[in-house]
């Protein structure tokens, strides 16, 4: 049987990234590998990272979702990717219960 890795991860981390549309340069200043760093300097050996936000809003290019409206970058892949490379489990955070307003508008 394969090993719970999430149940014998002592130290994980929620990253909490909620971001109203109004919010612009979305990841513009966002430097993946020195977080990742800050992570795993921290400790932690896992991390819930956030893909989509409690306002409906994509931190990845997509087009099954609607990516936030000022997004610079693929924040989440390329944050996923570099804590990965940093030795970190990456749990994706993926709100559901929203839309986001310009979906709701379309009926």
């Amino acid at each position: 049987m394969a090993e719970n890795w999430y149940k014998s991860t002592i130290r994980k981390i929620h990253f909490d990234m909620h971001t109203p549309e109004s919010v612009e340069n979305v990841g513009e200043d966002f430097d993946p590998q020195a977080f990742a760093k800050s992570v795993k300097d921290a400790g932690a050996e896992a991390i819930c990272f956030f893909a989509r936000c409690a306002y409906g809003w994509s931190y990845y290019p997509t087009t099954v979702g609607l990516p936030h409206p000022h997004l610079k970058r693929d924040v989440f892949g390329e944050g996923a990717k570099a804590m990965k490379e940093e030795g970190l489990r990456v749990i994706a955070y993926t709100a559901i219960d929203n839309i986001p307003a310009p979906l709701k508008e379309t009926g």
